[in-house]
Order: structure tokens, then C-alpha cells, then sequence
């Protein structure tokens, strides 16, 4: 998974105080604040569940202060609804829809003219 460029400036920063024997510096409140709003919406986006018991406390506190905005930005991302509980937040996701006959490229039958002409294609291409 690639991070984000703020993600990774903070991974980066995390990393540098933890090898340097600082465990402290890694777990400022600045550090974790920086790309609080990020990775809350990331974890109700990607996960489709955000519960609080799973966060750190200050986490958790931000994101009962902000559900609204996490739900408004997770509906808006996906199309989906999101249930605001007391455990959390969950991402209800609309079901996928089904593609028309339409909008289905027909792949070559498996007959001998298709396939044919297929080679032919790639012989030509390369």
C-alpha cells in the first residue's frame, strides 16, 4: 500500500525517532494530529468500519467529534451510507451493478475464424 505524502513524511519521521532510541519523540501528539482526519476517513474508506475501541484515545475522541464530516466525505468517496453507532461508523456500500449485454465487449467465440483473426492482429502488431 503506498502512502500519501503526509503519511509518509510522518512514517518517515516515526521511523527516524524509534532507530535514534527516542520511542517518546514517535508518539507526539503533533505526529499523530498532522494526519488525523486522513487517516480516519482512509480506515472508514478501506476498512468500511471504524470503531472507536480500535483507535488510539485521542483518535477516537476526534472521530466521535467528527463523524459527521468522516461520514459526509466516506458517502461522498463511495456512493455509500454510513451507520453512525456507538462502537463506530460503518460504510454500507451500494451493491455492484449488474453490466447490460451493451456495455460487454463480446470476446471471440471459440471458433477458428476469431482466433484466426486474432493471430493475424498479432502478428501485424508486433
Amino acid at each position: 500500500m503506498a502512502l500519501s505524502g503526509v503519511d509518509a513524511i510522518a512514517a518517515e519521521e516515526t521511523v527516524q525517532a524509534i532507530t535514534q532510541g527516542n520511542r517518546d519523540a514517535a508518539a507526539t501528539p503533533g505526529r499523530r494530529t498532522a494526519t488525523r482526519s486522513q487517516r480516519m476517513l482512509r480506515i472508514l474508506v478501506e476498512d468500511t468500519a471504524l470503531l472507536y475501541a480500535d483507535l488510539h484515545a485521542d483518535d477516537a475522541e476526534y472521530a466521535r467529534g467528527q463523524r459527521s464530516w468522516l461520514a459526509g466525505h466516506a458517502s461522498d468517496m463511495t456512493g455509500g451510507t454510513v451507520e453512525i453507532r456507538e462502537e463506530g461508523m460503518l460504510l454500507c456500500l451500494p451493491p455492484d451493478r449488474p453490466s447490460s449485454a451493451a456495455a460487454t465487449a463480446p470476446f471471440p467465440a471459440a471458433t477458428a475464424t476469431p482466433w484466426f483473426a486474432l493471430k493475424m492482429l498479432e502478428a501485424v502488431v508486433n
